[in-house]
């Protein structure tokens, strides 16, 4: 649901990412906001992926021993 209204701000030229700005608890700390704008920058300059804030599972994951 979220993923649409992304889609929908961007198309529009609105970027909403940060503590706030994604609705989504586990990834709203200072550390996944601050990934959030270097994954958004990275994203429009170079075409990268953002995974912090599509994919929290994978950037809250414990690392395996």
């Amino acid at each position: 649901m979220i993923e649409t209204l992304f889609a929908e701000l961007d198309r529009l030229g609105l970027y909403s990412r940060g503590r706030f700005g994604a609705w989504k608890y586990e990834v709203s700390n200072q550390d996944h906001s601050l990934m959030q704008g270097v994954e958004w920058a990275n994203r429009i300059r170079l075409g990268e992926s953002e995974t912090t804030v599509f994919f929290p599972n994978v950037v809250n994951a414990k690392p395996s021993r």
